[in-house]
C-alpha cells in the first residue's frame, strides 16, 4: 500500500470518526472501525502503539463517556498527524536491525581498529586464529632459513662465555 492510498483511507475513516454518529452508537461498527484504523497505522510503531492502545479502551463497554471521548480525540489527533506525514513523504527510513553496523562500507576515518570492535565474535576469532597461524608460519620459516647461521652463533657464544 502506497502512502497516498493509505492517507485517502485514514482521511475517510478518520472523517466516520469526527461525524461520530455511528461511531458513538453501535459497539460493532466501531470495533470494525478501529479495526481498520489500526493496520493502517503500522507504518510508524509509536502511532500503531498507541491506536491500539486507544482501540483498545474504545472497543469495550463500561467505561464512562468522557473516557471514550478522551481516547476518540487522542485518535483522531494520532490519525491527523499520520495523514499529514503520508502526505508530505515525512516517513523517516526505518531503523537498522539491532547488531548490524548502519554504514554498508568502510570509509578511510573507519580503520581495522573500528571494524575489529563492531565485528561479531565469530570474526574476531576468525581474524585471530588465522593471525596466530601466519605468525606462525612466518617464525617457522625464518627459523628454518636461518637455523645453521642461528645455531652456529648460539655455540660460539656458549663457547665464548
Amino acid at each position: 500500500m502506497t502512502n497516498s492510498e493509505r492517507a485517502s483511507a485514514l482521511k475517510k475513516l478518520r472523517a466516520i470518526i469526527q461525524d461520530g454518529q455511528v461511531f458513538r452508537t453501535d459497539l460493532r461498527e466501531r470495533r470494525k472501525i478501529l479495526g481498520a484504523i489500526v493496520p493502517l497505522l503500522n507504518f510508524n510503531d509509536v502511532y500503531h502503539i498507541n491506536a491500539q492502545q486507544f482501540a483498545d479502551i474504545m472497543s469495550q463497554e463500561g467505561f464512562t463517556s468522557s473516557m471514550y471521548e478522551r481516547c476518540e480525540g487522542r485518535l483522531d489527533v494520532i490519525m491527523g498527524q499520520a495523514i499529514t506525514e503520508l502526505e508530505q513523504n515525512l516517513t523517516p527510513a526505518p531503523p537498522p536491525p539491532p547488531g548490524l553496523v548502519s554504514t554498508p562500507n568502510l570509509t578511510n576515518e573507519q580503520g581495522i581498529w573500528w571494524f575489529i570492535q563492531h565485528c561479531t565474535v565469530k570474526t574476531r576469532c576468525w581474524i585471530g586464529s588465522a593471525t596466530l597461524v601466519i605468525l606462525g608460519a612466518a617464525m617457522a620459516a625464518g627459523y628454518f632459513a636461518g637455523r645453521n647461521h642461528f645455531i652456529s652463533q648460539v655455540i660460539e657464544l656458549w663457547r665464548n662465555r
